[in-house]
């Protein structure tokens, strides 16, 4: 009889909990004083609780389709081959920027020039040998207070007079 009274009771129980109320079954003795009940915000009901399902899984679905396409953006892994075939690259290149310096007579600039390509390069040395050589004609020794001597000058001033008059007479 008591095994009977237990599944009602739990029935009874299954039942009303599927409406949304919770009720105390529990048998007479077990029973402490009613309390008003409580009503829990946190609780919710087993259709509230399939929407929020739902709706986390459309945004995992969504998630999915944009990682997805993300994706073909991701940088592609480089093998050890591969890394060993850009060093050389970047060496080789090194060295064509250094020979092309030196044919230049600029190798002592070499720091000074960051080029991309070897037309990049000749642009760049050709710019600075022109600002180089900008550079050098008006830095040059000019002398400001010396006059052009002429023979006859010289020859005055040495006092010879032979040279003075040939001077004078031959130009």
């Amino acid at each position: 009889m008591d095994d009977t009274r237990v599944t009602e009771q739990q029935e009874e129980q299954k039942s009303l909990e599927v409406e949304g109320d919770i009720v105390d079954t529990a048998p007479d003795e077990q029973k402490q004083p009613k309390k008003p009940p409580k009503k829990n915000v946190d609780m919710i009901t087993l259709s509230e609780h399939q929407a929020v399902v739902e709706g986390l899984q459309t945004e995992i679905e969504a998630l999915k389709v944009q990682m997805a396409e993300l994706e073909q953006f991701k940088p592609k892994v480089k093998t050890e081959h591969e890394i060993e075939i850009e060093q050389k690259q970047k060496a080789l290149f090194e060295k064509e920027i250094e020979l092309e310096l030196k044919a230049a007579n600029l190798h002592e600039f070499k720091d000074f020039f960051k080029p991309d390509n070897v037309e990049q390069l000749t642009e760049m040395i050709k710019t600075f040998q022109e600002l180089l050589n900008k550079r050098r004609v008006p830095t040059g020794f000019i002398p400001t207070d010396h006059k052009q001597q002429d023979k006859y000058t010289q020859a005055k001033s040495q006092g010879n007079v032979k040279d003075m008059i040939k001077a004078k007479l031959f130009g």
